[in-house]
């Protein structure tokens, strides 16, 4: 049974969401928004809207936007969108790409680039296992941990490298994330149901 690797899909600005395939999104704090960019405002709307070709063209715009204003951490920003945009569409290696440009513009020295750098390399570690380098992929998990600033979104980065050593058939490694996952996670939350059913299927492959 093939688990399955979770995105978490957010924005310093504007957003943060948690999806597998289908985007949720939540305004969190409308001062932060960028009012003065205006393919940004336009790239965020599409995005609501779920025009995601059209949120792609505007992200594009907007990261050159920031970029010539020399913000890096908002043109950051836009690349990482796209290239969730990218892996969604399954064009995993343009994803990888443009995620890489992301990170070049993101400092592991500055606190406030580390909650994007973490997201972005878990972004990393889920379109390079979407063309099946696994070993590469768990990499980037492990960075996507290390950099981490919100235990829930650690948690999650940990689950999607137990995911990817678990399709490496490394089920007893996978299997220590899902116990410790499972022992850290509130039996009131949505994300609980997932964890038990990961520990349980992952075990299942130990004892055959």
């Amino acid at each position: 049974m093939r688990f399955q690797i979770i995105t978490l899909l957010f924005s310093i600005i504007l957003f943060f969401g948690c999806h597998s395939k289908s985007p949720q999104f939540a305004e969190i704090d409308a001062e932060l928004t960028v009012d003065s960019n205006s393919n940004f405002s336009k790239a965020n709307s599409f995005l609501e809207l779920g025009m995601n070709d059209s949120s792609f063209v505007y992200f594009d715009l907007a990261s050159d936007d920031f970029i010539q204003a020399g913000d890096s951490l908002h043109a950051a920003i836009c690349l990482i969108q796209m290239a969730i945009t990218l892996s969604e569409e399954a064009d995993y290696y343009a994803a990888q790409e443009t995620s890489l440009e992301a990170d070049k513009l993101l400092d592991t020295a500055n606190k406030a680039h580390l909650d994007l750098l973490s997201f972005n390399y878990n972004s990393l570690g889920n379109a390079i296992s979407g063309y099946g380098d696994n070993e590469a992929a768990i990499f980037y998990y492990d960075l996507a941990v290390k950099y981490a600033v919100n235990k829930d979104h650690a948690q999650t980065y940990k689950n999607n490298k137990a995911v990817t050593l678990f399709e490496a058939k490394r089920f007893k490694e996978a299997f220590l994330i899902h116990k410790e996952n499972l022992k850290s996670a509130d039996k009131k939350d949505k994300n609980y149901a997932r964890c038990l059913s990961n520990y349980a299927n992952t075990r299942w492959r130990i004892d055959e």
